[in-house]
């Protein structure tokens, strides 16, 4: 018969075991495109973007990204969650795919676009503590992540910027990047930087209140551990129904229009003039690479 002190130490083999299983956890089928790590001792799940090289959101990154955040709402294992990227002092995230909407069917824009929503309503929706911890360029939808988030810290210092760019692109902004922004920002403010496609770098950020703090890359994932610590400080049932209490008017909007918002979408991108302005722009962006 086993003894009371190899049971014991049987039983502390299994736990670490486990432990360690849960250390590392990959949830994206698609090229690992979102790597995710479970500290089992503070319950915090970092998650980061690894979709290089610039952390595009296309079909693949919005999948995964959707099947990250709904695995860790349900598991009882994680208590709040750090969003970062793989790729320090360059790139956050540059936002949607273009190639996802130049040259492509209204239906195949139409599907890209409900896919944009369930990442918009699984990310805003999670009752969970979420911290961005942004070390590079956040744009456009980018910018619109951490914007989900519940706190946002930035990398400090010039040559990074964050912001929504999309009407220099010739594109609108969804309704719930709007809604978004001024949730986040007073109005005026929120209307300068949409309608100017303004991006900002991290100090200029921080005055306005588009981020909440700055920090340098080496701090900065301490930084956001320490705010997420805070947050979990909180009752978790306290914590989560004053979330979604403060931000359910905004979300109840998009189920009920989700297939009218995805057809103005495909239709507004679809039209002669945008598909136009994509081109320029994408010209461009290959001018530039072969300069």
């Amino acid at each position: 018969m086993m003894s009371l002190v190899s049971f014991a130490a049987s039983r502390a083999a299994r736990q670490l075991i486990h432990r360690r299983s849960l250390s590392k956890r990959y949830f994206s089928s698609y090229h690992e495109k979102i790597l995710t790590d479970i500290n089992p001792e503070t319950g915090i799940c970092k998650m980061t973007l690894n979709g290089g090289p610039a952390n595009i959101l296309d079909s693949e990154m919005l999948e995964a990204a959707v099947k990250a955040i709904k695995f860790a709402e349900t598991s009882k294992e994680v208590r709040g969650i750090m969003l970062t990227s793989n790729f320090d002092g360059k790139v956050f995230c540059a936002g949607l795919n273009i190639m996802d909407l130049y040259q492509k069917s209204h239906e195949h824009v139409f599907n890209y676009w409900t896919r944009v929503q369930d990442w918009y309503l699984s990310w805003y929706g999670c009752s969970k503590p979420t911290v961005a911890a942004i070390n590079g360029h956040a744009v456009a939808g980018g910018c619109a992540w951490t914007l989900m988030c519940d706190y946002r810290i930035m990398q400090a210092g010039t040559g990074r910027k964050i912001g929504l760019n999309e009407t220099r692109l010739g594109l609108m902004a969804p309704f719930f990047l709007v809604d978004l922004i001024t949730a986040t920002l007073n109005h005026r403010p929120s209307e300068l930087i949409l309608l100017q496609g303004m991006l900002l770098e991290s100090e200029d950020a921080l005055k306005i209140g588009l981020v909440d703090d700055t920090a340098n890359l080496d701090e900065l994932a301490k930084k956001a551990t320490k705010q997420l610590n805070s947050f979990m400080s909180i009752p978790p049932q306290a914590y989560s129904l004053t979330k979604l209490l403060l931000r359910e008017k905004n979300l109840k909007k998009v189920p009920g229009i989700r297939e009218e918002d995805a057809k103005n979408i495909a239709d507004f991108v679809t039209s002669h003039k945008v598909q136009e302005r994509l081109r320029k722009y994408i010209s461009a962006l290959k001018s530039r690479k072969e300069a």
